[in-house]
């Protein structure tokens, strides 16, 4: 089996181990690695952006178009409105355990649908690097894991925003690994992702 196989298993594993404890977790744990992360996030402002100006230099370099250049682009503005876009994620209500339908036979027997996590989940999404903190918060808070998979042309903006988004996670107690980025820039990643990593995807 070649690296990179090795490594995408590798993330599959960590993250299907992780979800057994995530799907543990109280609620308030969950919203309260999500506000830490936002912190973490605004901390490292400028961490981001130094990323940010290399991934746009590059960007500039390969002839990448205007309109797709400013989807890429952060600046100080920008960075606090990912933060305050986890604490409005963080402050929602508790996803988890909600009644969704219910409903009685004839016989007298109930049943209920109830609100649970998927389990493991696998996003790939285009170079915006505000999607690597939005998604791994919006599965974080539904107490899903999650494996990520940005564009390779916004890769150093979303391992700054990710690695403050461990930081996040590890400050509440929560599994380093709930949260995964790819950091291989190899399109075939996402060819192991959508083949389900050996069944680790949900």
């Amino acid at each position: 089996m070649d690296k990179l196989a090795n490594i995408m298993r590798e993330m599959g594993q960590n993250a299907r181990a992780a979800s057994g404890q995530l799907r543990l977790a109280p609620a308030q744990q969950r919203a309260s690695a999500i506000r830490e992360a936002a912190t973490a996030i605004e901390q490292a402002s400028q961490t981001v952006l130094e990323a940010n100006q290399k991934d746009m230099q590059r960007g500039t370099a390969k002839g990448i178009s205007p309109a797709f250049l400013d989807r890429m682009r952060l600046d100080a503005g920008r960075v606090k409105a990912i933060a305050d876009a986890l604490r409005t994620i963080a402050d929602q209500p508790d996803p988890l355990g909600v009644e969704l339908q219910s409903w009685q036979q004839p016989n007298g027997l109930r049943f209920r649908k109830v609100a649970v996590p998927i389990g493991v989940i696998g996003i790939v999404y285009e170079s915006r690097p505000n999607v690597t903190a939005d998604a791994a918060a919006l599965c974080l808070r539904s107490g899903n894991t999650a494996i990520l998979r940005g564009g390779s042309d916004a890769l150093q903006t979303s391992l700054a925003i990710f690695n403050a988004f461990q930081t996040g996670i590890i400050a509440a107690g929560l599994p380093e690994h709930c949260v995964q980025l790819v950091t291989v820039a190899d399109r075939a990643a996402v060819g192991h992702l959508l083949a389900g990593l050996d069944n680790c995807l949900d």
